[in-house]
């Protein structure tokens, strides 16, 4: 935590970089003198805030703060800072945590999406969810509304490993209304920010926080995405960093499925079906993978679960948001498959 002297003291982040690219300890750093701070490029107005930095008041207070609010501090150089995230090309060199970073290994995987979701996205995650918790995975996302909270909320439900990352201070909590689950989660997972106690969640701040969800997993699924958002910066990013990435597809006519398609029109991601797609791809299918019902494809399964009562295609197209032809095809499917049976009034209804 030591290294946390020079953020307090005002020097640069791209020169504390330097230090720890230079030694492992704060103590073998602050011992260096003048000419050799001097011979690796530090001006005399940086060697005198280094200098400084080992009785600075700022720290101890900062440090103070930190402790009354249960969060913890840990640098670029500690040994509980996630390795995937180390790994990435800008990553942070603090973290400011609440609840268990222990949870973060390589056995990390990030889910996001659009703010405005659907049925159909939303169906899609509580059928993956509970695989990946049931084979021991943490899943990353970024607490907004949405897919995300739907993402967190279905973690939590069956009891596994979340993480949030924050576009602001651990002083914060943001969104407000999510405020329930942010309690549950710094109990039973982990909430994290490169950033300070008290900065905002100002709109700059988001492509950041973008990059930390990338760089703590393995990979990254989008699930429902217009052409432009922030989940597709959050894969972009991903997909620089050499991460795998997944999407699920859409009615190429939805506009929450334009950014999605587009990232497997242009081979950027790969096409996700099922929590299977994911889980066989990095052997982490340790347990039995919960199938579909009737052995069902996502879309069959989001229909065939909606038709609690009988409905129309009117009224399934207004929940499933996977447009009336489509959805069309996928009853004929279940009638084949003897699920599904036409009743009075256009109307369809289970028969199992």
């Amino acid at each position: 935590m030591e290294w946390y002297k020079l953020k307090c003291c005002g020097l640069k982040d791209s020169k504390i970089k330097k230090a720890m690219d230079l030694v492992e300890t704060y103590d073998e750093f602050i011992n260096f003198s003048d000419e050799k701070l001097k011979a690796e490029k530090f001006t005399e107005e940086e060697i005198k805030i280094i200098k400084t930095s080992i009785d600075d008041k700022n720290y101890l207070e900062e440090i103070e703060k930190l402790k009354k609010q249960d969060i913890k501090l840990i640098s670029l150089k500690d040994k509980k800072y996630p390795e995937l995230l180390k790994n990435i090309a800008s990553p942070p060199l603090f973290l400011y945590y609440k609840g268990n970073i222990d949870i973060l290994t390589d056995k990390t995987f990030a889910i996001v999406g659009t703010r405005r979701s659907t049925k159909y996205g939303r169906a899609f995650i509580e059928n993956i969810i509970y695989d990946f918790v049931e084979n021991g995975i943490t899943i990353v996302s970024g607490f907004a509304q949405g897919i995300d909270i739907t993402v967190h909320r279905e973690v939590l439900k069956y009891g596994g490993n979340t993480a949030v990352v924050l576009p602001c201070g651990l002083d914060k909590i943001y969104p407000w209304e999510h405020r329930k689950e942010w309690k549950i989660i710094c109990e039973r997972g982990v909430i994290l920010t490169e950033f300070p106690l008290g900065t905002e969640p100002y709109k700059y701040n988001f492509p950041l926080r973008n990059r930390i969800i990338g760089g703590l997993a393995r990979g990254v699924l989008v699930v429902e995405s217009g052409e432009k958002g922030g989940s597709l910066i959050t894969a972009n990013l991903a997909f620089e960093e050499n991460r795998d990435i997944f999407a699920l597809p859409g009615d190429i006519t939805y506009p929450n499925s334009v950014g999605c398609n587009n990232l497997i029109k242009d081979n950027k991601a790969k096409l996700v079906k099922d929590a299977s797609d994911i889980l066989i791809e990095y052997d982490w299918n340790e347990k039995e993978i919960r199938k579909l019902d009737s052995n069902l494809n996502t879309e069959e399964n989001i229909v065939y679960q909606q038709l609690t009562t009988a409905m129309t295609v009117d009224e399934l197209n207004l929940y499933t948001k996977i447009g009336c032809g489509k959805i069309l095809s996928i009853l004929t499917s279940l009638e084949l498959k003897n699920l599904v049976m036409a009743v009075s009034g256009g109307r369809y209804k289970r028969k199992v």
